[in-house]
């Protein structure tokens, strides 16, 4: 199983926080020592999270137990589980995000069809645990609410960049997990 953020590591790699030196080496050969490095850099804050039960850092801000729970239900019959459902959410919602920026273009705004289609990109965000974008979509709607075309579209703007933000760091966490292979 690939999935890199389960308690068990902690505990089959001794991990120590107290010292980066005590991260594992992967010894792979088709990584080189700063992308073995960065690779565990990061899941070493992680795992410190996990570990310590800190949940409210939500897994350093971006993703919350959802993706976890995700990366759970991946196993040797569906290695790439996780990326297909991650795919499948970038492909569902470039489709909203493009009817919510028509919707906010049209010169007399229908809020009440504006939150429908936010809560249905919030649920869809909430599916893969994309916690910023969730949050900014709470708001979006309290917005919506409000009647506030100006906070639409404002929250909008943040939420794209959330949302690109976010794929930029799962797109290098994949080709990370690829190149490392099965753990």
């Amino acid at each position: 199983m690939r999935c890199l953020f389960k308690l068990g590591h902690v505990r089959r790699w001794g991990f120590n926080s107290a010292s980066s030196r005590a991260l594992p080496v992967l010894g792979s050969p088709s990584l080189n020592w700063a992308s073995e490095y960065k690779f565990y850099h990061l899941h070493a804050e992680i795992l410190i999270a996990l570990r310590d039960g800190d949940r409210k850092k939500e897994y350093l801000g971006y993703l919350d137990e959802q993706f976890i729970q995700l990366e759970e239900l991946q196993d040797d019959d569906s290695p790439n589980f996780v990326e297909e459902v991650v795919n499948s959410y970038y492909s569902d919602s470039a489709r909203l995000i493009r009817i919510i920026d028509q919707a906010l273009e049209k010169r007399a705004i229908d809020f009440d069809k504006l939150d429908d289609y936010m809560h249905q990109f919030k649920g869809s965000c909430s599916s893969v645990g994309a916690k910023r974008v969730v949050d900014e979509c709470s708001q979006f709607r309290e917005y919506c609410a409000a009647r506030s075309a100006e906070g639409c579209i404002k929250t909008f703007e943040i939420i794209k960049h959330e949302h690109a933000l976010l794929r930029k760091k799962l797109e290098a966490y994949f080709q990370l997990v690829n190149s490392a292979g099965t753990m």
